[in-house]
This record gives structure tokens, sequence and C-alpha cells, in this order.
């Protein structure tokens, strides 16, 4: 008898750990966007291709404005330039931009901790065309 409620012990710790788990990955089965939170990405590598990964060229602009906004808590705004590199350079230049967005996103009751950052680029169509994204660290300063 006790190996069976061992047994059932053990099956149930691995049922309720494996349903706690969070899947951060987009190409994971069981992602859910409208879960999407920044916190879950440590480093600019993860969160730069989780979401590239979410959001592919083409992507509808109102999709990837809700989640980075209204899922994802980010302030975004409308901006007129942004920085791109030189062709063939390490050169960064401002360059004019138009149906582009930057988001920004800043651990909540957090005076040093992370922060998410990225430029958003529609073309005409509301389509996405390209998306820039990093993590850093921030200071009171």
């Amino acid at each position: 008898m006790r190996v069976k409620q061992l047994l059932g012990l053990v099956v149930l710790v691995v049922l309720l750990s494996s349903c706690a788990m969070k899947v951060t990955e987009p190409n994971a089965g069981g992602f859910d966007p409208q879960a999407f939170r920044f916190q879950d990405y440590e480093d600019t590598d993860s969160f730069d291709k989780a979401i590239k990964t979410m959001f592919p060229v083409g992507t509808e602009k109102s999709y990837v404005l809700h989640i980075l906004r209204d899922i994802g808590g980010a302030n975004v705004e409308s901006i007129v330039e942004t920085h791109a590199r030189r062709d063939g350079t390490k050169a960064w230049d401002k360059v004019p931009v138009e149906n582009a967005y930057r988001y920004f996103y800043r651990k909540p009751r957090s005076l040093f901790g992370w922060i998410w950052t990225g430029t958003v680029v529609f073309d005409d169509n509301d389509k996405l065309k390209w998306i820039r994204s990093s993590v850093g660290a921030t200071s009171p300063l």
C-alpha cells in the first residue's frame, strides 16, 4: 500500500510542477502570447529571439502593439527617426522613419533593475517591416 501512495505522490508532484512552468519560447508548444511578460527574458539574445519569433516580418501592427503595450505593459511612442547602421560600417546614423514606434519597459518598483527597449517599423500596409530589441541594466541616474 505504501508503494502506491509513494508512486501517487511522485505523479502528483510531477504533474503540479509541469503545470506551474511557464513556456517562454515562442516556438515551443504551449506558448501563450497573451501571457507575455518582459521579465521572462533576462538577456538581449533570448529577448531578441523571442520577439522576432513572436512577431515575424509581415505581422499586423495592431497585434504587435497590443502584445507589447496591452499585454506586456510597455510604454509605446511614435517616432520619426531612429538609429541604423551605415551600410558596410559599424557607424550609426540617424535615419528618418515613418510608421515607427519605440517601446520601453522598466521593471515596476525597481530603482536598480532591468530595462527592455526596442524599435518597430511597419510598412505602408501596417505590416511589420523590422523589429529591434535589447535588455540592459538601469540605474537611478
